[in-house]
């Protein structure tokens, strides 16, 4: 927009300066006509055009090519960005009145997730409860099959919701609505040859979270 209001300042400019040359007084256009014009001129609707100096046309010439290659480059550029960008890294939960929910980050591995999954909706926590778990993790659950094979059972597909983000960044933290969670919980990796850098990874997470966590209290004690 801020784009054409240049063209069509520059065009009015041109113009009016060409009428005015001629002593064509009663040929002097408004911006309001001009700015029409342009719009519809580019937009490709049409409109009768009253561009009458050869500079004006010029120009008309000129600001269509240049509009006709480049808007055809951003577009293509902007859907090449939103293809990159996974879906699941787009996600946010939406969280369901009376449905509890944790939020699930950390080392997880497909056989420490299928582990948790059966305890969490095992039925001796009820029948009658439904409950969600939203996991989050900084890759896309394509990279690992077997992850992936986990989110697809047909138990999970409602009740599990997957989400690439990392709780290290407040954008992440806000999609899985962290601050409404009934808990929180961070798996390690009992595997892991290294326990120190392990536990300090954790521990990391876990004092970011509950720095975003008193924010979010600070801000609603605010309001």
């Amino acid at each position: 927009m801020f784009i054409t209001w240049v063209m069509s300042f520059f065009t009015q400019f041109v113009e009016n300066y060409y009428n005015y040359s001629n002593e064509s007084y009663d040929k002097l256009d408004s911006f309001h006509n001009t700015f029409f014009f342009m719009m519809t001129t580019l937009s490709t609707v049409g409109y009768a055009s009253n561009i009458k100096s050869p500079v004006g046309r010029i120009s008309i010439i000129i600001f269509i090519a240049v509009v006709v290659v480049i808007v055809p480059d951003e577009c293509s550029r902007l859907v090449h960005l939103i293809n990159s960008k996974s879906v699941y890294a787009r996600r946010k939960y939406k969280k369901i009145d009376k449905v509890p929910f944790i939020v699930l980050i950390g080392t997880v591995s497909p056989t420490s997730l299928s582990n948790f999954l059966e305890e969490y909706f095992h039925k001796d926590h009820g029948d009658d409860i439904t409950r969600h778990c939203v996991l989050m993790q900084p890759f896309g659950p394509e990279k690992i099959p077997e992850l992936h094979a986990i989110l697809c059972k047909s138990k999970y597909l409602i009740n599990l919701q997957y989400l690439e983000g990392s709780p290290l960044e407040n954008d992440s933290l806000e999609r899985c609505l962290i601050e409404k969670a009934d808990a929180v919980i961070i798996l390690s990796d009992k595997f892991s040859f290294d326990a120190d850098q392990q536990d300090t990874h954790t521990i990391l997470e876990a004092m970011i979270i509950k720095k975003y966590l008193n924010k979010m209290k600070q801000k609603d004690y605010s309001t």
